[in-house]
């Protein structure tokens, strides 16, 4: 049963080792290019080899999605993209605007109340068994984390375009969904490592990725700020992959 859940449920349960000053949420930030997920691989691998730690997806992507997400996950690639246009970006279906107004189609503003829902409920569950595992000494080790600073935008809310609407049942939503990414400040993690890719090293990793879009994500991440008790530590993601793990590796030994 451990070895199942080491590998493929990762639920909140201590089996071999907690880590002996308590456990710990340690979440990796990183513009498209800068290896954020390939780190929170390398370093849940080497966590896991003594301790409990457990990794957790917090993003919108094609990482491990909720039972809720993955038939939105599926119309995502077969719905046709001039249905979805540019404005839907943020929902997880494009990725270049981060506003959603009234004026955007009928299926547009549906598919973003029904995808930005159901996302909000995966991460409040991914927050609350990320501090659950924590409390019980374990290492959390997140790709992402909600931030409720930027709307619409890296990992923030989507749906705040109708807090202003003057419909009340959609107001009700916008406020919902805000409250649940403010929670994550209020379970913030112990530890944030911020990956900061210059664009010419990104564009050589993902070269479907713009330069402007790199540089605006880059800023994003530099930019968000977090509770006087999470340490944040910055890593140059341009220096070669086993530097970048090492740097990891001490600031997470400072913390668990």
């Amino acid at each position: 049963f451990g070895a199942l859940n080491k590998r493929y449920f990762h639920w909140a349960i201590p089996w071999n080792r907690t880590a002996v000053r308590g456990g710990a949420i340690v979440c990796v930030l990183g513009a498209d290019g800068s290896g954020k997920s390939t780190l929170t691989t390398e370093i849940t691998r080497w966590l896991t080899w003594k301790l409990d730690a457990i990794p957790v997806y917090m993003g919108s992507g094609d990482g491990p999605s909720s039972l809720l997400r993955m038939p939105l996950m599926l119309v995502r690639k077969v719905v046709p993209a001039r249905f979805l246009r540019r404005r839907a970006a943020s929902a997880g279906v494009a990725k270049t605007d981060e506003r959603h107004g009234r004026g955007d189609p009928l299926l547009v503003r549906v598919g973003l109340l029904a995808w930005g829902s159901v996302l909000a409920l995966e991460k409040r569950s991914k927050l609350f068994r990320a501090r659950r595992a924590a409390n019980l000494g374990m290492i959390v080790v997140a790709d992402r984390y909600p931030q409720a600073q930027i709307f619409g935008f890296n990992d923030g809310p989507l749906m705040q375009d109708f807090a202003t609407s003057r419909l009340g049942w959609l107001r009700a939503i916008a406020a919902w969904e805000l409250n649940i990414y403010r929670l994550a400040e209020r379970l913030g993690p112990d530890l944030v490592i911020k990956l900061l890719v210059s664009p010419e090293v990104a564009v050589s990793r993902k070269p479907e990725m713009a330069r402007d879009e790199i540089v605006r994500r880059n800023d994003a991440v530099e930019n968000l700020s977090f509770p006087a008790g999470t340490r944040v530590v910055t890593i140059s993601a341009d220096l070669p992959r086993d530097e970048v793990l090492q740097l990891a590796k001490k600031a997470i030994w400072a913390v668990s």
